[in-house]
């Protein structure tokens, strides 16, 4: 695994999230909120993603949960597209967790987690591989599924609720070489939710 992205949103308010994020849709889109990525100001179905880095096909991309609300609805995703609402993405809600996929703005669930509160400090895990399509809890698979709908694309954050919130975002594929690329204060050497050390 090869960390191309990351992210401790250690900055000022942003809205819609910027830098190196670029969010998909109408507003509201996805947002920084005191030192957090945060939903969107009122529910909608968003995302947003890295647009410094193209990762190779096999990709994944993670992020720790900082507030385990009543109404948590938003997870990490992959092979986001950067024009349409496309990619596949974990859908974690207090009480169930599912495998999503996006094409042009239709939803579809397509494996389903065990039923499992998450905590503050929980780490959500997307991954795709082929047409292998998982999402993990804590470094633990929590489902698994195979689809072929969408091949490629970049790494990203999906939310819905406006209370989603969460930190240290990490992102990257399987084949590029070691290449980091940090936004605020993230340095040379920190370990992120156990993956090695980060290129300088």
């Amino acid at each position: 695994m090869t960390t191309l992205a990351t992210d401790d949103f250690n900055r000022a308010n942003e809205d819609p999230l910027a830098g190196n994020w670029t969010g998909v849709g109408s507003t509201p889109l996805p947002r920084l909120v005191s030192n957090q990525f945060a939903g969107p100001s009122t529910d909608h179905a968003r995302h947003c993603y890295r647009n410094d880095v193209t990762p190779a096909n096999d990709q994944w991309s993670q992020i720790t949960v900082t507030t385990a609300g009543t109404n948590n609805d938003w997870g990490p995703g992959v092979r986001w597209a950067t024009g349409a609402t496309t990619g596949y993405f974990i859908d974690h809600f207090p009480g169930s967790e599912g495998l999503y996929k996006v094409v042009a703005g239709t939803f579809t669930q397509i494996a389903s987690g065990a039923a499992t509160n998450y905590a503050v400090s929980d780490v959500l895990y997307c991954e795709a591989q082929g047409t292998t399509i998982l999402c993990k809890i804590n470094g633990s698979t929590d489902a698994s599924v195979t689809d072929s709908s969408i091949a490629s694309g970049r790494l990203g954050i999906f939310a819905f609720t406006n209370d989603a919130r969460g930190d240290t975002y990490s992102g990257g594929d399987f084949s590029s070489a070691a290449f980091t690329k940090m936004v605020g204060g993230t340095g040379p050497g920190m370990r992120l939710a156990g993956q090695g050390a980060l290129a300088g």
